[in-house]
């Protein structure tokens, strides 16, 4: 039989590690002997978060990933107080506990659930890899933390929504912001800003901040100047029919002719319904309800249009009734 060679290196990598936990062991051991317990502050939840990990690892082993969270506690604590190093430290054993867990299970999804527990409320395995990505753009720059950025990018969900897989992407495109490489953040955002429009209606809040981020990644020019006027107009909350129909006119200048459309006929059909609401019974008025007809039907509002098509039919009636007869 035929032992395959990534299990010979595994079997001497956890020899090697036994050997060296045990010496690890009796010198942990005579320290937490002689150790004595901080009455308060940063130093007594050091003290505290050192004995559960070596609870931890007695009971579930050093390389189980149960003590994954341990590590991590460990590491987000000595962030806090500045200790760099001891933090490094702790991000990585946590890094490397969780890949050691991932190739020993072959797969994600039950990974999915535990790690968020394991980290304190992250929303699924990658939150892992950028907390410890925001870490190392400190203390050590994108050449550390992009990899880990781009690494919580393999690891989000099959079924993450956009809001979930646009976070990520928006911390890549940052720090290549801070690189001072622009066109690939600008390459970036310019993919969250296409997805963006099929996400967000045309007049989401949460389109202008991204039109923001592409008119900052795009630098000066007329096109970074069409984003920002359409970042500030979102961010009006536009209401009115004049407003909308502004907010058309940006919309088309930066190319957006689809959601340009939707708001012309939101603006249209506001001027209509103003106009129909005490018009009397016309020609005049029937052609307006027409219109009304096929903006509701155009947007997909069904409920709109149907209340519109009985109102224009009484007004046919009424019409009809009022025409000279004819024999």
């Amino acid at each position: 039989m035929k032992i395959q060679g990534s299990r010979v290196d595994r079997f001497f990598q956890k020899t090697s590690h036994l050997i060296t936990g045990i010496i690890q062991d009796q010198i942990d051991g005579w320290s937490a002997s002689v150790a004595v317990e901080p009455s308060a502050g940063p130093a007594q939840q050091e003290f505290r978060m050192k004995k559960m990990l070596r609870q931890n690892q007695a009971r579930f082993g050093k390389e189980s990933v149960y003590v994954l969270s341990n590590h991590f506690s460990l590491a987000e604590h000595y962030r806090s107080q500045r200790l760099g190093m001891e933090a490094d430290t702790h991000y990585q054993k946590s890094l490397q506990l969780f890949e050691a867990e991932l190739q020993e299970r072959g797969e994600l999804p039950s990974l999915q659930k535990l790690i968020p527990a394991c980290i304190g409320g992250g929303q699924d395995a990658a939150s892992l890899y950028e907390k410890a990505a925001d870490f190392y753009q400190l203390y050590g720059g994108s050449e550390k933390s992009l990899p880990l950025l781009q690494r919580a990018q393999e690891l989000l969900p099959e079924d993450a929504d956009f809001p979930r897989r646009c976070q990520v992407q928006q911390k890549i495109a940052r720090v290549h912001m801070s690189e001072e490489d622009r066109p690939e953040a600008q390459k970036i955002y310019g993919q969250i800003w296409n997805e963006a429009l099929q996400h967000y209606s045309p007049t989401s809040p949460e389109l202008g901040l991204h039109a923001e981020d592409l008119a900052r990644s795009l630098g000066p020019g007329a096109k970074s100047e069409e984003l920002w006027g359409l970042s500030l107009s979102l961010a009006a909350q536009p209401r009115t029919a004049s407003a909308l129909s502004s907010l058309a006119k940006q919309y088309a200048a930066v190319g957006c002719f689809e959601h340009a459309q939707k708001l012309r006929n939101h603006s249209e059909s506001l001027q209509l319904e103003d106009r129909v609401r005490s018009a009397p019974v016309s020609n005049l008025l029937r052609q307006d309800l027409k219109r009304l007809v096929e903006i509701y039907q155009a947007c997909g509002d069904a409920g709109s249009a149907e209340r519109a098509q009985i109102r224009l039919a009484h007004v046919e009636t009424r019409l009809a009734l009022k025409a000279p007869l004819s024999w």
